[in-house]
């Protein structure tokens, strides 16, 4: 008894010890946090404040300082729903709205920004930085005299604000008021000499008012600044052409193309570049350009208003091309020869707004910018894991079965479920024959015990043998068919044989299909040929996930292998079904997350699969910020 109650005396102590610790360290972890955002570690700072979150659920600042993590992440949706989180436990919380007007607008929820900006103002009246973003989206809603109003609000609180400034400079470009966006420029410049985007921003303002020079000095000088701006290259290219130099423009738009390879202006600038220096390949230049923005094939087509010689439409034209691009390689606007002008009174010009801040240059190795391959999370199975790596005590997921068999073993070997598919590479083949090697022995003594099987099973799959594997998992069956380990087991050496000599396949050529081109009512049929075999192929493996299934409904790594193979089939919503019963038994299941919001963005399900992808960010799977980026924003 004594012993007993010094046992949970103990036991208490360290209890406590740790929950004193916690208290104690929740301070330091959103420090931690709060410090990685501003060096930029962004997924670091989520894995610290995701801490705090579990000590201290109750404290609204961890989910606000994470929504600003996600938000640079441009993970605007899951941002959004930490700003929600940190509003319901603190309302009166000005910069939580003013982050979340921030995240509605980049959703293009206008609307909602607006009401975000304006509880943030009646919160704390005197910021400037809400006007600022308030101006910012009312220009996107085309109030631009609003826009002009909020920024020049914004600068009458804080006169250095530089984005503000830069802002209001692009807003005034709307409305052609070309002097008062460089008086914004020369601001910015007075506040900071050094600012690039404002001698970008000027440069434009200049050329539209015909002060070439100026133009091409500022962009000169934004070049020097900002060696990697495409935008500045292409802005020179646009004002040398205009005086004349095509060699030197094609110089410009070359190194513009090279730093913005999905610039449309530059290729077809350069391509009116190149046929005026009578260069024989001006025309791929033109067909890319098309390909970019196919609005640009407008140029080519004849004006029914003009009664012109062909040489004078051609001249015309030819004049007619130039394109002033200086805002985003999305947005460009035709400009007008100057004989074009003095005959028509000039429309109106439409620019996108430039939203530019004072951190809004893009940071080198961001993961959301990285170029990754987009693909499901592999599948779970069994691996070894030797007690000296380092991954020994971070494993992710705990499993009963698995521990069943490792207490049998006495933990050596010691197994573990993962779907980390280098550990098949990372330990030395050798040490996985020894430990079948080990087996063989055992079931040479004793043919009637399962587990020798079983584990011998696990080590012939990690060597790829995967008939070998499946022949004592087989064994496993005929001496205990409840044995659930035995058909996850044989499920995954099945899925893993499969795709293996999938990968062996080379199909002929009338089995591609060409993406970007309309099938052939015969490339279909044989889609749909292949489609089928695929099916056929892992019906034994989802027979057997379906036993594992029968024997216990919870055991989540079979839900989420089953949904992965339901993707190779083709049932997508099947595969949700699995991944979202998963995640219902083991809630932070982060590859299921992820998986998830995969398929539902390939059913068109944007908003759900950006949601799930944005908690698999947040749980550790930080290429999903690359997938939203890339698919949901």
């Amino acid at each position: 008894m004594l012993k007993h109650f010094k046992a949970t005396l103990f036991a208490l102590l360290i209890f406590i010890s740790l929950f004193s610790e916690a208290q104690l360290n929740t301070k330091h972890y959103l420090y931690v946090g709060r410090s990685r955002i501003y060096f930029g570690n962004y997924t670091g700072a989520i894995e610290y404040l995701n801490i705090v979150i579990k000590l201290k659920s109750h404290l609204p600042e961890p989910y606000f300082y994470r929504g600003v993590a996600k938000h640079y992440l441009e993970d605007y949706r899951g941002a959004k729903m930490d700003y929600d989180k940190a509003l319901e436990i603190k309302p009166f919380y000005p910069d939580a709205y003013m982050q979340r007007g921030m995240a509605n607008h980049s959703l293009e929820r206008y609307e909602e920004a607006m009401v975000d900006y304006q509880k943030a103002l009646e919160l704390n009246p005197e910021d400037a930085n809400v006007y600022s973003n308030l101006g910012i989206t009312k220009a996107a809603m085309e109030d631009i005299e609003g826009a002009i109003q909020a920024y020049s609000k914004a600068i009458e609180m804080d006169p250095k604000l530089v984005s503000s400034y830069l802002n209001r400079s692009s807003a005034r470009q709307i409305n052609n008021d070309f002097d008062g966006a460089i008086e914004d420029c020369n601001a910015i410049i007075k506040i900071r000499p050094h600012y690039a985007p404002a001698y970008l921003n000027r440069g434009l303002s200049k050329f539209e008012n015909k002060d070439y020079a100026g133009a091409l000095s500022d962009y000169d000088e934004c070049i020097k600044l900002d060696p990697k701006n495409g935008l500045a290259f292409n802005n020179r290219g646009i004002v040398k052409q205009q005086l004349g130099d095509d060699a030197g423009a094609i110089m410009d738009y070359d190194m513009a193309i090279s730093l913005i390879p999905n610039l449309a202006s530059a290729y077809f600038n350069r391509g009116i570049a190149k046929e005026r220096l009578g260069r024989a390949d001006f025309e791929q230049d033109y067909k890319q350009a098309i390909h970019l923005r196919p609005s640009y094939a407008s140029a080519f087509q004849p004006d029914p208003e003009k009664d012109q010689t062909k040489a004078q439409a051609t001249q015309s034209a030819s004049s007619s091309k130039t394109t002033a691009n200086a805002t985003t390689p999305q947005d460009s606007t035709m400009t007008k020869s100057q004989n074009q002008t003095e005959k028509k009174a000039p429309k109106k010009r439409r620019r996108n707004i430039i939203m530019v801040s004072e951190t809004s240059e893009e940071e080198e190795g961001k993961i959301q910018n990285k170029n990754i391959d987009i693909e499901l999370q592999p599948l779970f199975g069994i691996y070894y894991l030797p007690k000296d790596s380092v991954d020994y005590d971070k494993l992710k997921y705990y499993s009963a079965e698995i521990e069943i068999i490792n207490n049998y073993n006495n933990h050596n070997p010691f197994l573990t479920v993962t779907n980390k598919e280098d550990y098949l590479t990372y330990w030395k083949k050798s040490d996985y024959i020894r430990n079948i090697d080990i087996f063989n022995q055992k079931i040479a003594t004793n043919k009637n015990e399962f587990m020798n099987y079983l584990n011998r099973g696990i080590f012939n799959s990690l060597t790829l043998k995967y008939t070998d594997a499946i022949n004592d998992f087989n064994q496993v069956v005929k001496l205990d068919e409840k044995i659930l380990m035995a058909y996850f087991c044989r499920a995954h050496s099945r899925a893993q044989m499969v795709d293996y000599i999938h990968s062996l396949e080379t199909l002929p050529e009338e089995y591609i299909i060409d993406i970007n081109e309309n099938a052939t009512q015969k490339q279909l049929q044989n889609e749909e040929e292949l489609v089928e075999r695929r099916i056929e192929d892992y019906e034994e493996v989802m027979s057997d996930l379906s036993l594992v299934l029968y024997i216990n409904p919870n055991f989540i790594f079979a839900l989420y292998n089953r949904g992965n193979i339901r993707c190779h089939q083709r049932d997508f919503r099947g595969a949700v079904e699995d991944y979202s019963q998963a995640l219902k038994i083991e809630p932070e299941f982060a590859e299921a997350y992820y998986n998830r919001g995969l398929t539902r963005i390939y059913l068109n399900d944007i908003e759900g699969g950006a949601i799930d992808l944005s908690k698999a960010g947040e749980l550790g799977i930080y290429e999903a910020y690359n997938v939203i980026k890339r698919y949901c924003n």
